[in-house]
């Protein structure tokens, strides 16, 4: 890209350089040594680019922070091509399993200790249900410990898509989770493909987040804050399990989200316009 001099188009997911940046926040002052090298090579990326189109409005502001081009700035939130799960009225199950499902990577900034805490809510383990965590790396390893083994966390490698959408098919509910200082810069994208799903969502993020707005918006989960007690995301979980006309109304809000926005033609055509410019 900037080595070669092609132009170049920057799909803009997430500001790694904060979020990388926030790892090393209990290093005290050297979070700003790492910190500051990682960002000044995420600016050079940004404003090498012919065009910037960012996932979240919420990227302008460290945009407008590093003085860019704001005429080369688009936004275009991300979305699940619905043909993922187009089986999804034929296929879906008549009685739900009796689980939640976490799936998508699982680092410290989704806090697997919130996981942990639903597992031994004493509302899920009387509803004898099981959360399904599918993920593989850090968060997976810190779930693998022995003191944070339990019964009722069942743990899978990342599934092929097909899988993936029959395990979503049989949840009742799906789990995201941000912390606080991640929340500004990254948007938990496994959303979109929650919503395509169906489902009614619990999600452990900023109520500022793009996400967390959509899903309000569309009236399809439950936001906890981040800084609530985990027994607030516990509760929520177990709130939509037991309330049949609440999970009813989500489910179906989520799927008619997904079938209203969700256009991956409409995507197509925005970016073939962006790189007619």
């Amino acid at each position: 890209m900037i080595a070669t001099r092609r132009p170049y188009i920057f799909w803009w997911q997430d500001v790694y350089s904060i979020a990388i940046g926030n790892s090393f926040r209990n290093f005290g002052h050297l979070k700003s040594i790492f910190e500051k090298p990682l960002q000044n090579i995420e600016k050079k990326i940004v404003e090498g680019a012919n065009a910037v189109v960012a996932i979240t409005p919420n990227f302008k502001s460290i945009y407008t922070l590093w003085n860019l081009d704001l005429t080369k700035f688009h936004v275009y939130p991300n979305w699940t091509p619905p043909m993922l799960f187009s089986n999804i009225e034929i296929t879906r199950p008549k009685k739900l399993e009796k689980i939640v499902v976490y799936a998508g990577t699982l680092g410290l900034k989704h806090r697997p200790e919130l996981l942990i805490g639903l597992a031994d809510d004493k509302d899920f383990i009387n509803l004898e249900f099981k959360l399904v965590v599918v993920s593989q790396g850090y968060g997976r390893k810190i779930l693998e410990k022995q003191e944070n083994r339990r019964a009722n966390i069942e743990l899978r490698d990342f599934l092929p898509i097909g899988d993936l959408a029959k395990l979503f098919q049989e949840a009742s509910v799906l789990l995201a989770v941000l912390e606080p200082e991640a929340s500004k810069y990254s948007v938990p994208s496994k959303i979109m493909s929650y919503l395509s799903s169906g489902k009614p969502i619990v999600a452990s993020i900023d109520p500022n987040n793009a996400s967390a707005i959509i899903l309000n918006e569309a009236r399809a989960g439950i936001i906890v804050h981040p800084d609530a007690p985990i027994s607030e995301f516990s509760e929520a979980v177990t709130r939509i399990i037991k309330d049949k006309k609440l999970h009813s109304s989500m489910s179906e809000a989520s799927e008619n989200y997904a079938k209203q926005n969700f256009d991956g033609t409409k995507a197509a055509k925005f970016f073939l316009e962006l790189l007619a410019e």
